[in-house]
């Protein structure tokens, strides 16, 4: 019988040209930054025709190992995680505003990135934190300098300027990286995010289930991010389907920061309130209200009640994102929330990791590749 699948393609030509140039990188014989000797000398050293060292330096490129610089792709050297003395070589890299222990059964963030930090350690690996709004130029090139084995990006659908700095630069020396969410920079990466459509959708079948027609779908004041478009076009695709005409979407004002006191939420409430109440008190009103997230809908319940509407009775509030029993605003608001939806933040961060070493590995196509979490619908009891 011939040898094993494996080892014959271990043992091709390409690949052991390929090994022998990152041993000669490893070992110093071609320092960092210099030029890859040409085709020709390559050639005539290890004694295979100039095709198989092509396709060995198109090898070692795609790897991170070297990269093409000009129009002749003249190639050099580029230090990444392999080179020796290097701590990093086996660490991941999280970016992420906090990284705190958090119940798995709530919808908090910090979850994303907790979760992340669980599974690279279980994959055996080291993780380390950087904070998105700290980084500077110094601290990116250090790092890229370094090396680490992969980076993940646990942000949200808007990235700063430093973290768009870093995600520029990781690509640029091929570093392994996974970003979370749908920002216009993050396009480019392979990423992980939550299935928003769906979380619409389930929640808009779910109020039509509850004999609810006139459903309101509240967004942010910023309509450009994407989860906002996609819960959108969730919540639009059930109303079609049920027969029914989707509401005019109602963009509510942005929050400063979050509430602070009883006087503050009272204050947005108000606000709020200015915006709903061509809705709230027209004969044929609304008799369901999507909130963009649980924070939100303890500010609309407050609102409709100025109006002398009762959540519960009048019409049904669902909330999304699954963390209504810990928002700040629940100590000046009853609130009967109906439904809500669980993005499983825990899976996202899992399914992230995961994502990155099929990335290292190779076990993933050439383009960048996005997997989306399907969330959970959560009705309140």
């Amino acid at each position: 019988m011939g040898q094993p699948f494996t080892e014959a393609v271990r043992e091709t030509p390409r690949l052991r040209v390929a090994q022998t140039i990152k041993q000669w990188i490893t070992e110093g014989k071609i320092p960092d930054g210099e030029r890859v000797p040409s085709e020709r000398t390559l050639s005539e050293q290890l004694q295979v025709d100039r095709g198989t060292v092509r396709r060995a330096l198109d090898l070692l490129s795609t790897e991170g190992w070297i990269r093409a610089v000009g129009e002749r792709r003249t190639r050099i050297v580029v230090p990444l995680r392999e080179r020796r003395g290097s701590l990093l070589r086996n660490s991941i890299a999280i970016v992420a505003r906090e990284i705190k222990p958090f119940q798995r059964e709530r919808g908090w963030f910090a979850q994303i990135s907790r979760s992340a930090v669980d599974a690279t350690h279980l994959a055996g690996f080291h993780s380390f934190a950087l904070l998105p709004d700290r980084l500077d130029g110094e601290e990116i090139a250090r790092l890229v300098g370094e090396a680490p084995r992969g980076v993940f990006v646990a942000s949200s659908d808007r990235l700063n300027p430093p973290t768009e700095q870093l995600l520029a630069a990781v690509r640029e020396h091929g570093i392994p990286t996974v970003v979370f969410g749908s920002a216009p920079a993050a396009l480019a990466f392979d990423r992980v995010d939550s299935d928003h459509e769906a979380g619409g959708y389930e929640l808009a079948h779910w109020l039509i289930s509850q004999q609810r027609q006139r459903i309101l779908h509240l967004q942010p004041s910023s309509p450009d991010r994407g989860w906002v478009a996609a819960r959108w076009r969730g919540y639009e695709r059930a109303m079609r389907e049920a027969g029914l005409t989707p509401l005019p979407a109602i963009a509510l004002p942005h929050l400063d920061g979050p509430i602070r006191d009883q006087a503050h939420f009272e204050t947005v409430a108000r606000a709020f309130a200015g915006h709903l109440v061509e809705q709230i008190v027209r004969p044929q009103g609304i008799d369901a209200i999507m909130c963009p997230s649980d924070h939100h809908a303890y500010l609309i319940s407050a609102a409709a009640r100025l109006f002398g509407k009762t959540p519960g009775s009048d019409f049904l509030l669902t909330g999304y994102d699954n963390y209504f029993q810990d928002c700040p605003e629940r100590d000046w608001e009853h609130l009967p929330l109906a439904a809500t939806v669980d993005k499983r933040n825990w899976e996202i961060g899992a399914q992230a990791i995961q994502l990155l070493f099929d990335r290292i590995e190779q076990r993933l196509p050439p383009g960048p590749v996005c997997r989306l979490i399907k969330p959970e619908l959560i009705v309140v009891k």
